[in-house]
């Protein structure tokens, strides 16, 4: 995700839902995180893991925000956004700062289109719009550094930006490890799965890939649909970071940031010690891009392995054979489950509260929504984490997405009086005053659908919602640095044309022999495109200790 949530399946908590979850708290009422109105798919570009840039916290301890008249335009990507928090959030902020406006544009578009509308707007002579959401174009180097202020005392808290919110459990870095984009909540991937299906067959929670292959074929042969997931954003995105990273963790060791280049960061960087069972070790480094694609060129790090292999095959063990029948097209994994024609899907905590609304009473206007034509009996669900893979070439345990929901807030570096007011908004965005406001707004719309645990400060969910979270267990974030590469490559064409070969032995059309060596050969002869496409040159590859573009 990481990532915009904007399909439109999702359910906000009702009124009457939400009052019973707060029991009348009015107090963490107006202080409870929001998610977007419909979290439900991932982004085309994830974001990358968090990099600890204090060193970098540069800027003026205080903005200087113009006092001239002027507008901010905000026009971050999130779909169906009602009035009520937009006019709660310029009313406060315009106690503050009256000469400026607010100025909503939001392109309400659907995930896969904002990246060509963001790509238009920032190709334009005079941008127009300030704030964005950058994580969906994360290849434009005209976002501000926010790490740059996160010491900056935020004017609504007169706290150190950095105070208000989890700085360093943000994602959103791009690959020069500057952090473009924050967001306020962070998220949670693993697996639903229907208890009474489950109990029918006498199936219990898989720990390990065989044991999920058992359920699943105990499920096929009682005449169930195992799985609804999709190969869009779940199986060929959250599945291949999820096993790449079991089989390679130890590529950590070729792609982190050694002394003398250029991200070096003595007081990360000059203690980091690998140990391939921290589930959380992605975060206790920096990640060099350049260190990645010259262990590709030099055929330090290579594709057309035993453990490439291995791992092709035992995802062509499980798909497409225990997923519905339209796995390859199939985009919305919770109608099926919803109507249990499923006994599992892959999703997120940002499904939670829809479960639980749903199961407790669905109109015919949500279920027109969900495109369902007959009504809902509620059944008992739980949910599983992601099972390991176990055989004698894994180096770890399986982890989970642990990345974004939006609103995803990014600024775009014009003149610096203008950046100073964008970053006066985005500090109030995300810090309790202005993220309290924007639920309160969700709340009297009746759009208010928290995706996963508080990452600003000060806030509070609902007691109830908020057990809810205690009860995660975070296992560490696979979509981060290099384990999506396989699938993806950078995105574009090169992600069209990974997803099919992938598919290939996914069919068994091809062998997974035959799969990681036409991998390794695609990527070898691609390279040059690809590590273009990342706003790199193989100038710059060559010299870890230049910054890219220096």
């Amino acid at each position: 995700m990481t990532e915009n949530h904007t399909d439109p399946k999702s359910q906000p908590l009702s009124r009457r839902m939400f009052l019973k979850l707060t029991s009348g708290a009015v107090g963490v009422l107006t202080l409870a995180a929001c998610a977007p109105s419909s979290p439900a798919s991932a982004p085309t570009i994830a974001p990358a893991a968090p990099a600890d840039a204090g060193a970098a916290a540069t800027a003026t301890p205080e903005p200087v925000v113009s006092r001239e008249p002027g507008e901010i335009v905000i026009s971050f990507n999130s779909l169906n956004i009602p009035e009520e928090p937009m006019a709660l959030l310029s009313e406060a902020f315009q106690d503050t700062f009256p000469d400026l406006a607010l100025v909503w544009e939001l392109p309400n578009l659907a995930t896969g289109d904002y990246p060509q509308w963001l790509g238009t707007q920032v190709a334009a002579g005079d941008i127009r719009p300030d704030v964005v959401s950058g994580n969906y174009l994360s290849n434009y180097t005209g976002y501000v550094n926010l790490d740059q202020y996160r010491k900056t005392i935020n004017p609504f808290t007169n706290n150190p930006w950095d105070e208000d919110i989890q700085w360093d459990a943000l994602r959103g870095n791009n690959i020069k490890g500057e952090r473009i984009m924050v967001h306020m909540r962070s998220v949670h991937t693993y697996w639903f799965y229907n208890q009474e299906i489950f109990d029918e067959v006498s199936a219990v929670p898989p720990t390990t890939w065989d044991e999920f292959l058992n359920v699943n074929d105990l499920l096929q042969t009682a005449g169930h649909t195992p799985m609804s997931i999709n190969y869009i954003w779940q199986a060929p995105q959250w599945l291949a970071e999820i096993y790449f990273d079991q089989y390679h963790v130890d590529w950590v060791e070729t792609v982190r940031a050694q002394p003398g280049d250029w991200n070096f960061e003595p007081d990360k960087d000059g203690v980091f010690t690998f140990d391939r069972n921290d589930p959380f070790i992605h975060e206790k480094y920096t990640y060099n891009i350049q260190r990645f694609f010259q262990g590709i060129m030099d055929g330090n790090l290579r594709f057309d392995t035993a453990e490439v292999a291995d791992l092709a095959n035992n995802m062509a063990k499980m798909f497409p054979e225990y997923a519905t029948e339209d796995f390859f097209v199939i985009s919305d994994a919770y109608a099926p489950f919803l109507q249990k024609q499923t006994a599992i899907m892959s999703n997120g905590t940002w499904s939670i509260p829809t479960m639980i609304n749903d199961m407790a009473s669905i109109s015919p206007e949500r279920l027109e929504q969900l495109k369902i034509e007959t009504d809902i009996t509620p059944f008992a669900w739980s949910t599983f984490e992601n099972p390991s893979m176990m055989t004698s070439l894994v180096q770890t345990s399986a982890k989970a997405v642990e990345s974004a929901p939006g609103p995803y807030l990014s600024i775009i570096n014009k003149n610096q009086d203008q950046v100073d007011n964008a970053l006066a908004f985005v500090m109030f965005f995300s810090s309790a005053p202005g993220f309290g406001l924007w639920n309160e707004g969700l709340q009297a719309a009746k759009e208010f659908n928290p995706a996963g645990p508080l990452l600003v400060n000060n806030l509070q969910d609902p007691p109830e919602i908020q057990a809810l979270w205690d009860k995660l267990q975070f296992t560490g974030n696979a979509e981060t640095n290099y384990n999506g590469f396989w699938t993806s490559a950078g995105g574009g064409d090169f992600q069209t044309d990974l997803r099919n070969l992938f598919k290939n032995v996914l069919e068994e059309t091809i062998t997974p022999d035959q799969y990681a060596t036409q991998l390794q050969t695609y990527i070898t002869e691609n390279l040059q495109g690809i590590v273009e496409n990342s706003n790199i040159s193989m100038d710059d590859i060559r010299n870890p200790a230049r910054e890219p573009g220096a």
